[in-house]
């Protein structure tokens, strides 16, 4: 076992190497943001106007 040598078998819901979940999960985008997904599957959350982060989290200070 090195690092790098191996390789998984992912589920449809899960990306890259390790098989990381890539479900849209309403709950995890903050402030009116709305979870959505790229064309690669991978989602984020689309946020208002006034917020940004990857969680919607943080409020844009002008």
């Amino acid at each position: 076992n090195t690092p790098g040598s191996y390789i998984c078998s992912c589920p449809p819901e899960t990306t890259n190497k390790n098989c990381q979940n890539i479900q849209c999960i309403e709950s995890s985008c903050l402030n009116g943001g709305i979870c959505a997904r790229k064309d690669n599957g991978i989602s984020f959350c689309q946020c208002p106007a006034n917020f940004y982060g990857h969680h919607c989290e943080l409020l844009v200070v002008n």
